[in-house]
């Protein structure tokens, strides 16, 4: 029974009931909910200070409008009976699997999670992303030029399940791996490279049959060496390889992607999922309400594992209270990639939604509207001088709140003139990017470490400053036409009369991004580094480990 089924409710103003508990409320007893009126609105709940616009709007089309009170006692009108058959039914429902238990045994059925028990099982039980998955279906029959293949996409849209069913309909044995569990070059020497070299591998058959798995390979991206290592195992492998990540925007990823075929699954929407969804229920001889269903799915992000198990949590419940199950459906969210809350910020939102994006990572958000606020579609120049003047002001806002002032009670005006105002009404008509600021910061702030070192080294005494200014260029012009004339006793004697090291003369062209070094031939570059280090110094500051480390092992070697 759904009492309300068919109503479609907007709400605006402030209401004392939380909003949120509200829609959810109204979506159990079979409405839908807007944001905006429009001719199929039904309701519209007024609370204190309601939208104008809205208002207005549902005058003109002769909208019911009730205030908190009268929406309020709507609920109150139809809750009992509502609450009373989920609780019978409920109850039914659990003593009809009490009875299917003791007719088996003691089965465990009831205990199975959904998720895994209707994992597809044929192509046709893949939701979603059917033109992709036929792709990687082609790739492992071996119709592609590309030795491996990245499947990417958000968590839950089935990556994981459609490659192992892909590979169990085609006959192929999957070998599976954790990438995340081997980040580092050694790491996949010892477990990965060696598996691919068993001689169990190497049947009688060949390799016919077999498929490398590298499940969750964004994971690899925060040590080194993980990602080239696998870009050489592609290299040379003898199988394909299926390389499963839901983040490939990473910089690191995009070596990995160069050197496979791109399969990129879309997140999943409402459409795909509700048919799914209703089969699953139908089976377990469940039932929910369309809005229930329809307000998980809304929660989920796309993500159709979270909906399955969501779903099995609430339908097993023994006894099932409406404001209750609207609190548990309001607090489930499901974690976002900085691009997709990034990306939300450019769609049409209203300024508390665009407020609370902002706090998902309130350091990162108005980085991304800087850096692609120019890329939207402004209606006059006037328009992009507000939208950058706003930004220049939370700047000055930004200042306050992590400056010496400490006020932090700035947040929310910042969350406004950062990345509200700047995208009033307006969409992104490009690609969105990654902030540059974050690597042209990190490599200003690696420059100035340099040369604090460089000049806290050099034997004339000076400031970091008066040594870019007045020396480096020139001492680092010398170095290298020196050099480039195969001059290596003079340029050694340049290094060892300045108590320099030879990193530092060599990295004083990434200070002042200077690429002549270059230019220079590689064998006078190892003359030099052999001849450096056969010199014995005494040098009046302590050799940073890693020289000293370095130069052990090269006198070892």
């Amino acid at each position: 029974m759904e009492p309300l089924k068919g109503y479609v409710f907007v709400f605006t103003g402030e209401m004392d009931m939380d909003r949120d508990a509200a829609k959810s409320m109204v979506l159990m007893l079979g409405a839908r909910t807007t944001t905006a009126v429009s001719s199929k609105t039904t309701h519209l709940v007024a609370g204190r200070e309601p939208g104008p616009s809205k208002m207005k709007k549902a005058e003109e089309l002769n909208i019911k409008i009730l205030d908190e009170d009268e929406f309020k006692g709507l609920l109150e009108k139809h809750k009992p009976k509502m609450e009373e058959e989920i609780r019978v039914a409920a109850s039914k429902e659990s003593a009809q699997t009490l009875n299917k238990e003791q007719d088996n045994g003691g089965s465990k059925h009831t205990s199975e999670s959904w998720a895994e028990k209707y994992r597809p099982k044929t192509l046709d039980d893949l939701v979603g992303n059917k033109a992709v998955f036929e792709q990687l279906d082609d790739f492992l029959k071996g119709k592609s030029d590309k030795k491996a293949a990245l499947v990417s996409g958000s968590p839950g849209v089935g990556k994981t399940s459609a490659v192992l069913l892909i590979c169990k309909l085609n006959g192929i044995t999957p070998i599976e791996f954790n990438a995340s569990d081997f980040r580092s070059k050694k790491s996949i020497n010892d477990h990965v490279s060696k598996v691919l070299n068993n001689s169990e591998i190497f049947s009688k058959t060949g390799l016919q049959g077999k498929a490398l798995i590298m499940d969750e390979v964004d994971g690899m991206t925060s040590d080194r060496g993980g990602i080239p290592e696998l870009v050489n195992l592609i290299k040379r492998t003898k199988i394909p390889i299926v390389c499963i990540c839901n983040d490939k925007t990473h910089p690191k990823m995009r070596t990995l992607a160069y050197h496979c075929l791109d399969l990129h699954c879309r997140k999943l929407d409402s459409r795909m999922i509700l048919p799914r969804i209703k089969y699953i229920l139908d089976k377990e001889n469940k039932s929910l309400t369309d809005g229930v269903v329809n307000e998980i799915i809304l929660n989920s992000n796309g993500d159709l594992r979270y909906i399955i198990n969501t779903i099995q949590s609430i339908t097993t419940m023994e006894k099932m209270s409406m404001i209750e199950l609207g609190k548990s459906l309001v607090k489930k969210n499901v974690l976002k990639g900085v691009f997709e809350v990034a990306a939300e910020l450019f769609q049409r939102r209203s300024i508390g939604d665009k407020v609370n994006l902002y706090f998902e990572d309130y350091s990162l958000m108005p980085l991304f509207v800087q850096e692609n606020y120019i890329k939207c579609a402004f209606r006059s120049l006037k328009d992009l001088v507000l939208s950058a003047d706003s930004i220049s002001f939370s700047d000055l806002l930004d200042a306050r709140i992590h400056g010496s002032e400490q006020e932090w009670s700035l947040m929310p005006y910042h969350a406004f003139f950062s990345t509200v105002y700047p995208l009033n009404q307006k969409t992104l008509q490009k690609r969105l990017d990654f902030p540059m600021f974050l690597g042209q910061n990190s490599k200003m702030g690696k420059n100035a470490r340099l040369l604090k070192a460089i000049s806290s080294h050099f034997r004339v005494k000076s400031t970091k400053n008066e040594f870019r200014l007045y020396i480096a260029d020139f001492l680092y012009r010398k170095f290298v036409k020196l050099l480039e004339a195969g001059q290596i006793a003079d340029c050694i004697d340049l290094i060892v009369t300045s108590d320099l090291l030879k990193d530092d003369i060599t990295s004083i062209g990434d200070v002042l991004n200077l690429d002549i070094f270059k230019s220079v031939s590689s064998k006078y570059k190892t003359a030099l580094t052999r001849e450096y280090n056969k010199i014995d110094r005494i040098l009046p500051y302590k050799i940073p480990s890693y020289e000293a480390s370095n130069k052990e092992e090269d006198d070892e070697e």
